[in-house]
């Protein structure tokens, strides 16, 4: 029998392959920071508690690979990729380029039913981020950027911020770790009402606006996450 968040994930994705299976699970796991950044990962081990062969967590890993969430140090040696200060600051320039162009398009074409979806998880966020419900704000934080992007109606820039998004989630769910455990970090009340006003901007089409607003929120979410004392390891 298998693991039961496998057999979960079989009858959600049942065209999948199990090793990709495997690989959702695994994936969810290392977003979520349930294994943490530089963690070994026993095969062995793994292939017991899935009760899966170890041809299948092998399978899994490479698929995992492609993601940068997973490092091979030889044929049976793997872990899970670290953090570091220089990826984040990388990937908050790619998130940059990619959420203010897409942000500016959407001011051509956003539903009010998009708006009002976006009006909702930000304010979702601010109210969790308020009442220290970090993995709640982060949750509403991934969805609201994610959303500005799929609403784009652009196939290539929903494709660039596609090959990025595990990397994109490991940092927004790391924020949660962060907020928990660096209490007093100045950058923490600096971005609640910052999705309203993104909102707020989107509603009277104004793109430079939109613009000016999402570059400052990233450059604050990339503080966050850089304040002094704060390491990017668990």
């Amino acid at each position: 029998m298998h693991n039961p968040e496998i057999k979960l994930l079989m009858e959600k994705y049942p065209y999948d392959s199990l090793s990709r299976i495997v690989s959702r699970y695994l994936r969810e796991k290392i977003i979520k920071i349930d294994m943490k950044p530089g963690e070994k990962i026993n095969i062995s081990q793994l292939a017991s508690t899935l009760n899966v062969s170890r041809t299948t967590i092998r399978e899994a890993l490479t698929f995992l690979i492609d993601m940068s969430l997973v490092v091979q140090h030889s044929v049976s040696k793997f872990s899970v990729a670290e953090l570091n200060t220089y990826q984040m600051f990388d990937m908050y320039t790619a998130r940059e380029i990619i959420e203010i162009k897409a942000g500016m398009l959407l001011c051509e074409n956003i539903s009010d039913e998009q708006l009002r979806h976006l009006e909702f998880l930000a304010m979702n966020f601010d109210n969790n981020l308020k009442r220290k419900e970090y993995v709640l704000a982060s949750e509403a934080d991934k969805e609201f950027h994610r959303l500005i992007v799929e609403y784009c109606n652009n196939a290539f820039i929903k494709a660039m911020y596609s090959s990025i998004y595990s990397t994109i989630e490991r940092y927004i769910s790391y924020s949660s770790v962060a907020l928990t455990i660096s209490e007093g970090n100045p950058f923490a009340n600096a971005v609640i009402n910052q999705h309203l006003m993104i909102v707020r901007a989107l509603e009277t089409r104004m793109p430079n606006n939109v613009a000016t607003l999402i570059q400052r929120h990233l450059a604050v979410g990339s503080k966050l996450l850089s304040f002094p004392g704060l390491s990017l390891k668990l």
